[in-house]
């Protein structure tokens, strides 16, 4: 069965007792002779990082709403190897890796630690954790991308973790953990949510709207599949630009295209079954982007059919409230957004 997550041996001594039974969850279910089975409903996924309590209320929340789907958290850890800074703002290699130090290093680690073991006894099985060296594995040519910098710890730079770009190999860690621990392939389409978004009318309804059955989409699982997200739309390469350094070389060549990319905002996914078998192999293939860009223009140009969640319905005014609202209320939200409209 798949680990829950990688326990850091560092901190081996302090686990609690829930996080010793849960770090390795008996599989939800196996098939006969250890075969694999098709899920045959929808995949959801939140992602989060340390998240806040009103985060994991609007998660039992979600979990509640979607009880016709299966609804699992995905979060990333820092491994004991360190947290390093390795590249300078423009894409460069440093010289000289910088390193944080224990002080700041060893905190760090006890919050993760104490955070995913507390989340695991809220959430149990559902709860799924990764580290940038699994990703590594999965995906060997990430290995060659220069690291975002990023302001980690107070005002020091330090390498962002993949899930803070790359949202599709994140997603595929998900999706493969679960399938690993359960023994179930997700054949409907996943759904990714971030943990900041708020949503005041019925989740059930927000996604049977935008899922192949609610968009009359299912033709398209036999072309290149079916991305809903919002935004989504031809942007300049140019505008762009800072991005370049950390794209890799096959995103450049192959989707790169009349010096525009394809970009969406991504609090609400849905990527349809073939799409993502066309994502996976892409990404085997060395594809790499910041999500925002990547995403969308790999489904551009193969052959997948592009939706937007509406503006008009279920953003803005009758429905998201999404970033910087960690301890808002649904209702509350609600009438921001009629008062923002």
């Amino acid at each position: 069965a798949m680990m829950a997550g990688p326990v850091t041996s560092v901190w081996k001594g302090k686990a609690s007792a829930e996080y010793e039974l849960t770090k390795d969850p008996k599989p939800l279910l196996i098939g006969p002779n250890n075969s694999f089975e098709n899920l045959d409903k929808e995949l959801v996924i939140i992602r989060t990082y340390l998240p806040s309590e009103a985060m994991k209320a609007r998660f039992r929340r979600i979990i509640s709403e979607l009880d016709d789907r299966e609804v699992i958290i995905s979060t990333s850890e820092h491994s004991d190897k360190g947290v390093w800074l390795t590249s300078n703002a423009d894409g460069t290699k440093r010289e000289v890796a910088g390193h944080m130090p224990p002080e700041h290093y060893v905190p760090m680690m006890q919050r993760e630690f104490e955070g995913h073991a507390q989340m695991m006894k809220e959430f149990g099985p559902r709860v799924f954790v990764y580290t940038d060296e699994m990703v590594d594995e999965k995906f060997p040519t990430m290995k060659a991308l220069p690291k975002l910098p990023i302001h980690l710890y107070g005002t020091q730079w330090y390498d962002a973790p993949y899930g803070k770009l790359f949202f599709n190999e994140a997603m595929r860690m998900a999706i493969d953990q679960y399938t690993e621990r359960t023994h179930l392939i997700p054949n409907k389409g996943v759904w990714m949510i971030v943990d900041d978004v708020e949503y005041t009318g019925s989740w059930k309804k927000l996604l049977n709207k935008y899922n192949l059955e609610g968009l009359n989409a299912t033709q398209y699982e036999q072309r290149g599949g079916t991305l809903v997200s919002a935004d989504n739309k031809p942007s300049p390469w140019v505008n762009e630009a800072y991005w370049n350094r950390f794209t890799s070389a096959a995103f450049r060549n192959n989707y790169v295209k009349g010096e525009h990319v394809y970009k969406h905002t991504e609090q609400v996914v849905y990527y349809s079954s073939r799409f993502l078998e066309v994502l996976n192999k892409a990404m085997h293939d060395g594809v790499h982007a910041q999500s925002e860009i990547g995403t969308g223009s790999i489904c551009k140009w193969n052959d997948c059919q592009r939706y937007n969640i509406s503006y008009d319905y279920d953003l803005d005014n009758a429905g998201f409230f999404t970033n910087m609202v960690k301890e808002i209320k649904p209702e509350a939200a609600k009438a921001r957004v009629e008062e923002l409209w």
